[in-house]
């Protein structure tokens, strides 16, 4: 069976060849950018280490490792256009998005402020994640304050790191074979 054959099938509920293997073709089966890093290593796979979730620090994982695990899913991803060198927690090479604005903390720490400054997420000094620190309706009692924080849900899940659009993602699809 072929890549696509064989996910339809399993969506389907028909039995497939084998089972679909799967690597970061959405965050829930990502990989953490430390543990790509060594894969890629083991595998003996060069390339660009890119790290597009950094709460999760969730790697992009490329053609090549999908090629050496037998992967039948790709990721098709919203993308920032401009990539910045970056090093992982374990000094291992990376990069994030060139938009986002990391900060090292004289603690050691990382944080991760907006556009208008607001430390939005936090790596503690010897962690490997970010946490969100920010909490737009904490202290929310009102409409009128749920209301005033609509700005911060719709940047939620598409940070405007991320500057590629829709009409990107449709071009990166066709490309796909």
């Amino acid at each position: 069976m072929k890549h696509r054959e064989r996910i339809a099938a399993a969506l389907d509920h028909r039995e497939a060849d084998r089972v679909p293997v799967d690597l970061g073709a959405s965050e829930s089966s990502g990989i953490m950018g430390i543990a790509y890093n060594r894969l890629k290593q083991r595998l003996g796979v060069g390339g660009r280490t890119q790290i597009y979730d950094l709460s999760q620090m969730i790697a992009k994982v490329e053609r090549p490792v999908l090629d050496a695990v037998g992967a039948d899913a790709m990721p098709l991803l919203i993308e920032p256009r401009e990539w910045k060198p970056w090093e992982l927690q374990d000094g291992s090479p990376a990069e994030i998005p060139a938009k986002l604005n990391v900060v090292r903390r004289d603690n050691a720490d990382l944080e991760i402020a907006a556009d208008d400054g607001t430390v939005t997420s936090r790596c503690p000094a010897g962690s490997v994640y970010f946490d969100g620190v920010y909490h737009p309706l904490a202290d929310a009692t009102t409409v009128e304050e749920i209301d005033a924080a609509q700005p911060d849900f719709e940047s939620f899940d598409w940070s405007s790191c991320f500057d590629e659009t829709y009409d990107d993602l449709a071009a990166k699809a066709r490309d796909l074979h």
